[in-house]
């Protein structure tokens, strides 16, 4: 289990700014969350138990504040005060928090930001389940305490919201098989339809040459002979199509990928985070 802070801060790194959301977390959420380490490391339970002013980058605030992307054992700013950078993360198109990108996300220890915020109410608790824990009756129970503990109505669903990955990958899991299976489907029909259509072609093909077959074969060409010129020629084709097709195909992929807007369309389809997440 691991609660959230958000630190309404930007980070800075002479006069460029980086990380536009910065989370105070504990360290298991680095494990919760499942981030990969391009640089460094995360946040372990020390720099929680003493508070150290340390911090994890995600892999575009790297971009954004260290441009030589060697960030490990530089310090950034945030609000005054120096913060040493112990790890950067890898690219992912996960988000985080409520919609963040994990790319543009920043990690410190929950103690630090405590220390320069007392006063402050967490507002995202993440809690990642034990195996065959029943997950409907655990939500039930964590949002009844949540509410009780703050006086609230043990009825009402609208003031603490929980959000389940799980369920949520799966969702997103059955959604790309019947996609899958779907243009699997189409690309039966396509190949099907260009087998008929490469059929028809060399039969006439062969119609057409039958003066030129019969002075083949007058001249010694036996039927394999005859056979096999025009199996080469259909594979020939086929082939040739085949790799055009092919090569187009990931040319338009490859362009698609290079728009900036496309990152909105698959950063919800990111890494699976096996938790349960509320808000307030």
């Amino acid at each position: 289990m691991s609660v959230m802070f958000q630190y309404d801060e930007k980070a800075w790194k002479d006069d460029k700014q980086g990380c536009y959301s910065i989370q105070a977390v504990m360290p298991v959420y680095g494990a919760m969350s499942g981030f990969s380490l391009e640089q460094g490391r995360f946040l372990d339970p020390l720099d929680q138990q003493h508070a150290k002013r340390v911090i994890v980058l995600g892999n575009k605030a790297i971009e954004q504040l260290f441009p030589s992307r060697q960030a490990v054992g530089q310090s950034v700013k945030i609000a005054g005060l120096s913060y040493q950078v112990i790890g950067a993360l890898k690219s992912s198109m996960s988000l985080v928090s409520i919609g963040m990108p994990a790319d543009y996300s920043c990690y410190i220890p929950l103690s630090s930001y405590r220390e320069v915020k007392p006063q402050d109410h967490f507002y995202e608790l993440f809690i990642s389940p034990n195996p065959g824990v029943h997950r409907k009756q655990l939500v039930d129970t964590i949002r009844q305490i949540l509410l009780r503990h703050h006086g609230l109505d043990i009825d009402d669903h609208q003031q603490i919201q929980s959000y389940d990955a799980r369920e949520s990958h799966q969702s997103i899991t059955k959604f790309l098989v019947g996609l899958q299976v779907f243009l699997g489907v189409i690309g039966f029909i396509s190949l099907a339809v260009a087998g008929i259509g490469i059929a028809n072609v060399m039969l006439v093909t062969v119609r057409r040459a039958t003066r030129d077959i019969g002075v083949r074969m007058a001249l010694g060409a036996r039927d394999h002979h005859i056979l096999l010129h025009y199996l080469l020629q259909a594979m020939i084709t086929v082939c040739s199509g085949g790799l055009l097709g092919i090569l187009m195909t990931s040319a338009i992929v490859w362009a698609v990928d290079q728009l900036p807007w496309v990152a909105s369309f698959t950063m919800p389809l990111g890494n699976r985070i096996p938790c349960y997440q509320y808000w307030y």
